[in-house]
């Protein structure tokens, strides 16, 4: 038992400690290289990506990530909603997640978005994002609750009808937190920029993307997914920062989609997560 409390007092108090975000089994399943995605995903790193569209004009999705390794007792759980405005051809995305550990750890994050697409000459597109993060952390009762805000801006552009560019930057207000000592810690900025190709003359979607982060090595991230057929996504990455591979698996029917991904996190090791969403 003591071990796994260190492990969630580690992710609290490391110098090296990132705001919470949820576990999105698309992103998961490509290694958080999706960056650039063209088109709009649940649980979005990038908040340009988290919008819906006038077609569709509401967005729902549920995610759910159970842990292993022997911390079994230990799940993170997220919902979004997002409305696409006609007056202000705007897209508002509100969400939440918690990660928790029973009554030791508990990790609750809101946060608001809002997101407005471009139409650019040749049908291209562009959008652009901002998000606004609430996080209250709690452990045991000999660590204050720790609150937070943060802000993430993000963008994407079509550079033709098969190649988009992204980029995004989390918490740039750079918040920080207190140690145990009294003193104060940053939690760390993290800046992303991406390449998704897809290509029109085969189901297939190469994404990379660079993660810098101050103080730790340039991560490059690699992801591919290939639609078999039209209902059925396959997805695979890998990552510098781990090595490892990540996998996943998309099933769509009509407006309704159900994922599920896998990958290795160097803190709480083999994460599994799955979600739904749906779009009316």
């Amino acid at each position: 038992m003591t071990s796994r409390i260190c492990i969630f007092l580690f992710l609290a108090c490391s110098a090296h400690a990132q705001s919470l975000l949820p576990e999105a089994p698309v992103s998961s399943s490509l290694a958080n290289s999706v960056i650039a995605l063209s088109y709009p995903t649940p649980f979005a790193l990038n908040p340009s990506q988290s919008r819906a569209d006038s077609a569709h004009s509401l967005h729902a999705a549920l995610a759910y990530s159970p842990f292993i390794d022997g911390l079994k007792d230990a799940n993170q759980g997220a919902v979004e909603a997002t409305y696409y405005s006609q007056l202000m051809r705007s897209s508002f995305t509100f969400g939440a997640t918690n990660l928790s550990y029973g009554d030791i750890y508990s990790d609750l994050s809101l946060y608001l978005g809002i997101a407005k697409t471009f139409k650019l000459a040749n049908n291209r597109e562009a959008s652009a994002g901002i998000r606004l993060r609430y996080e209250s952390l709690a452990t045991t009762p000999n660590y204050p609750t720790q609150h937070f805000l943060f802000a993430d801006v993000g963008f994407t552009l079509d550079l033709t009808q098969e190649c988009s560019l992204g980029a995004a930057g989390l918490n740039l207000l750079g918040e920080s937190y207190q140690i145990t000592d009294g003193e104060t810690e940053k939690l760390d900025r993290r800046f992303l920029i991406g390449i998704d190709y897809h290509p029109h003359v085969v189901p297939l979607k190469l994404l990379t993307s660079l993660e810098e982060n101050p103080g730790q090595t340039l991560a490059i991230q690699f992801g591919a997914e290939y639609d078999p057929v039209s209902f059925l996504a396959l997805r695979i990455g890998t990552s510098t920062d781990t090595g490892n591979i990540t996998a996943g698996i998309g099933i769509s029917y009509g407006d309704i989609s159900f994922d599920a991904g896998s990958r290795f996190d160097k803190a709480l090791g083999s994460i599994f997560s799955f979600g739904a969403s749906g779009a009316w």
